[in-house]
């Protein structure tokens, strides 16, 4: 099916960049893993990680990812 991907403002697929003591960041770095080029931005393991430190830690969480193949 369709899938969305999505990049915010400086280049980095995800949300938009909250302010530095808004939430906890992350950046992924990587190749076609980190990528996920072809799976929708809530498919992505670095989205999976998001959602999952926001849960764990109770507060706001930013994982951006610039995976490259």
């Amino acid at each position: 099916g369709d899938g969305r991907l999505t990049v915010n403002e400086g280049g980095i697929r995800g949300d938009p960049l909250p302010a530095r003591d808004s939430a906890y960041r992350v950046l992924c770095v990587g190749g076609s893993t980190t990528e996920c080029l072809y799976l929708d931005d809530r498919e992505t393991w670095p989205r999976l990680l998001q959602d999952e430190l926001a849960a764990r830690l109770g507060r706001p969480a930013w994982v951006g990812n610039v995976g490259i193949s």
